[in-house]
């Protein structure tokens, strides 16, 4: 069985529209399990890394005046209502895995069917990642990061140009991926329009771990994200920081 956008649609916006208005999912089953992150615990902990206990009295600038400048003010913030995953921005620190991680930026797309999902840039050690807070039978997030499209398999681009969509199953790094969900959507930079329209391929691995997706933006420019499903209580000791 193939999923396909037909050629005779005409322009890819086209075909973005029509794949929107007809969005699919192949596995309704969603990954749950959600904890609570321990916010006032991880923003303690990260304030005392951050304080400098080596300048002089005269020297010392309060956390909050390092943080965000100006008057020796503490901005209202609340760590449970602000300091929580959905509501990253840039400039955020969030710790992951043992490592730390600085927002670059947010982002988001609508796939037109009251379905939205959060993206942010995120950067560490000098790579990006790339983090989706997804709403599908709940909410799902994945940590993903960027690859060439020829690295998953050579003739993907050619496969899709011609027939319309890739294959319904894909070998990457001993890994193989089954398609879950295709569509089109609207992209909005910054979270702010104009709209960017683009084709999407979804998989997953078989036990539900591994995720890989394949976007189309215009009629030859291709996109590749690999990665996995990851839970909100892993991310941790999150941090506000200057607006940009």
């Amino acid at each position: 069985m193939r999923y396909t956008f037909p050629h005779e649609l005409g322009s890819f916006s086209t075909a973005v529209a029509l794949a929107a208005s007809t969005r699919r999912i192949m596995s309704t089953d969603a990954v749950h399990g959600f904890c609570r992150v321990h916010l006032l615990e991880a923003f303690d902990n990260r304030v005392s890394c951050l304080n400098e206990p080596h300048l002089n009295p005269g020297e010392h600038m309060s956390f909050w005046k390092k943080l965000f400048g100006g008057k020796e003010e503490e901005p209202s913030i609340d760590p449970f209502e602000d300091l929580v995953l959905s509501k990253l921005a840039p400039g955020f620190l969030v710790d992951y895995d043992g490592r730390t991680f600085e927002v670059v930026a947010r982002h988001h797309h609508d796939t037109g069917d009251g379905y939205r999902t959060d993206d942010w840039e995120l950067r560490c050690e000098g790579a990006m990642h790339y983090l989706n807070r997804i709403e599908a039978d709940g909410v799902l997030w994945t940590l993903t990061r960027k690859i060439p499209l020829g690295m998953i398999d050579e003739r993907l681009k050619s496969q899709i140009q011609q027939h319309g969509d890739p294959l319904e199953s894909i070998d990457f790094e001993g890994t193989t991926f089954f398609m879950q969900s295709y569509g089109g959507a609207q992209f909005y930079r910054d979270g702010r329009g104009p709209a960017q329209p683009f084709l999407y391929w979804d998989y997953e691995d078989e036990l539900r771990e591994r995720v890989l997706t394949i976007e189309q933006w215009g009629d030859i420019e291709f996109e590749a994200y690999v990665g996995q499903y990851v839970e909100e209580y892993q991310f941790i000791h999150i941090l506000p920081g200057k607006q940009r």
